[in-house]
């Protein structure tokens, strides 16, 4: 049993798909998944939403990865990658990878 995919999902190779930026209009970067079309087409629709919402986060670069072995996380999805401009002046920079290093089961310290 599987969902529908977004209309915009695009192929890039066998096991690459994006998500263009203009899937959610506050999106900063593309989303970028690494998976196989049969994982693809098992993604709980939940997370098509969690990867978007991390994808407009404030100094995100480049895309926003997701990995074959990621699912539904609170907030952010288990299994995202993501770098981000970090100014050390600015404490929601700190928070976000915190989040980030959190997923990994490893203390802010070690980012």
């Amino acid at each position: 049993m599987g969902v529908a995919l977004p209309k915009t999902l695009e192929r890039i190779s066998e096991t690459i798909w994006e998500l263009p930026a203009s899937y959610k209009e506050v999106m900063k970067v593309p989303a970028r998944i690494y998976s196989t079309e049969r994982l693809i087409r098992e993604m709980d629709e939940a997370v098509y939403d969690q990867i978007t919402n991390v994808a407009t986060l404030p100094g995100i670069t480049k895309y926003l990865l997701y990995m074959p072995d990621g699912h539904f996380g609170y907030g952010l999805p288990i299994g995202v990658a993501a770098a981000f401009h970090y100014h050390r002046d600015q404490v929601q920079d700190q928070w976000y990878r915190a989040r980030i290093v959190q997923r990994l089961g490893c203390s802010p310290a070690c980012a």
